[in-house]
C-alpha cells in the first residue's frame, strides 16, 4: 500500500485539525445540526449528506481539506447560510465522494468597519470587511449603526458568502445596484491551496499593486470569475471587503426600511 492510498483510507482526522471534522459515519446529532440545508424540494432529501462536514477555523484548515480531496478523490463543496435551493451548497452522496466546508465558525463570521483607510489611500471613507459566515441581519444591522450601507438581499438569515457571489439581488438596486457592485477585495484559497487577495481593476490600491506586480497575475480573470461564476466554482473565498454609502448623503434609505 502507498502512503497516498494510507492517508486516504485513514481519512480526515479530527486531530489534525483547529475546527470540526464531523464524519457521515456517525451521523449523530452535531452531523444532523450541520447538515441542515435550505431546500426548494417538498422534503429533505436524505441522499444530500456530506461525507464530511468541515467546520474550519482557519484557513490551513481549508488548505489541508483542499489537499486531502485532491489526493484522494471527493468533490469540495462550500456552504455559508446554506440557501442554495436546489441543494448546491451540499452534496448528494449517490453522487459520488464529497466533502462540505461549512463556513459558520467564528474565526469566518467576523465584520469591521475601518474609516478612511491608509491601505485603499483614502479613496473610500468606508469600507467593511467581512467573513462569509456573517448573516445579513448583523451585516446590515453593524453597518447601520456606524451610519453606512450596502445594498443586497431582505432575508436575514442568508449569509454574505453565497450572496455576495451570486449578485446580491435586493430592493435598493435600481438606485444603488447590487452587493456585488461594492466587492473591492476578496481573499480566496484556491485549487492548489495557495491564497491570494484579490483586487476589483481600477482602485488606487489595484493600480499601486500592479505597478510594483504584486498582484496575481491573473487578478482581473479570477475577480471576474469568482463574482460571476456561482459560489464556490473556483475556490474557497474566506473574506470580502465592500466600500459603503453614508446613510446622511441617502436619508430614509436604510434597507429594513424598504419593507
Amino acid at each position: 500500500i502507498t502512503k497516498s492510498q494510507l492517508l486516504c483510507n485513514n481519512g480526515l482526522r479530527p486531530k489534525d485539525f483547529d475546527g470540526e471534522v464531523v464524519p457521515l459515519e456517525l451521523w449523530d446529532e452535531r452531523y444532523s445540526e450541520l447538515r441542515s440545508q435550505h431546500f426548494a424540494f417538498p422534503q429533505d432529501p436524505i441522499s444530500y449528506a456530506p461525507n464530511y462536514i468541515i467546520v474550519p477555523e482557519s484557513e490551513e484548515d481549508i488548505q489541508k481539506t483542499i489537499s486531502f480531496s485532491k489526493r484522494c478523490g471527493y468533490k469540495i463543496v462550500i456552504s455559508s447560510g446554506g440557501h442554495q435551493y436546489s441543494g448546491l451548497s451540499s452534496c448528494d452522496y449517490t453522487k459520488g465522494k464529497c466533502i462540505q466546508i461549512k463556513l459558520k465558525s467564528d474565526t469566518f463570521s467576523k465584520l469591521k468597519i475601518i474609516k478612511n483607510s491608509k491601505d485603499w489611500e483614502a479613496e473610500f471613507e468606508y469600507i467593511v470587511i467581512s467573513g462569509p459566515g456573517v448573516s445579513l441581519g448583523d451585516f446590515y444591522n453593524t453597518n447601520n449603526d456606524a451610519g453606512i450601507f450596502i445594498p443586497g438581499g431582505m432575508c436575514e438569515t442568508v449569509h454574505t458568502g453565497g450572496h455576495s457571489q451570486s449578485s446580491g439581488h435586493g430592493y435598493l438596486e435600481r438606485a444603488f445596484g447590487t452587493m456585488i457592485d461594492y466587492i473591492i477585495q476578496f481573499r480566496i484559497i484556491l485549487a492548489d491551496g495557495s491564497i491570494h487577495n484579490i483586487l476589483e481593476p481600477g482602485s488606487k490600491k489595484y493600480k499601486r499593486l500592479k505597478k510594483a506586480n504584486q498582484l496575481h497575475p491573473m487578478n482581473d480573470d479570477i475577480y471576474f470569475a469568482v463574482l460571476g461564476g456561482g459560489p464556490g466554482s473556483w475556490g474557497v473565498v474566506t473574506e470580502y471587503t465592500y466600500w459603503a454609502n453614508k446613510n446622511s448623503d441617502h436619508p430614509n434609505s436604510f434597507l429594513w426600511q424598504c419593507l
